[in-house]
């Protein structure tokens, strides 16, 4: 049962479109993380990661699919290291 509810399914079709208007400042990153992701002009997440880095950085167990270059990896990516950084302060 423990493991039951730690896990999230999320799956986005291709037409899938973010439910809000979130920004990855939203998730509050690391500062270092977030000033990457500006430099880089991200500023919005994608309808995968919008709905799997919350899960994430809860550190809930998840289990993503959706079209290839959607954003699967940042999805993955971006909470695993903020979660790092915040375990080094």
């Amino acid at each position: 049962h423990y493991l039951a509810s730690r896990r999230s399914i999320v799956c986005c079709d291709i037409d899938d479109q973010p439910d809000c208007n979130l920004t990855f400042h939203d998730f509050n990153f690391d500062s270092r993380q977030q000033d990457g992701l500006d430099s880089m002009g991200f500023s919005k997440p994608t309808p995968i990661q919008e709905q799997a880095i919350p899960a994430i950085l809860q550190k809930r167990d998840l289990i993503a699919c959706a079209q290839t270059g959607t954003g699967k990896t940042a999805a993955y990516v971006l909470p695993i290291l903020s979660n790092i950084a915040n375990t080094e302060k």
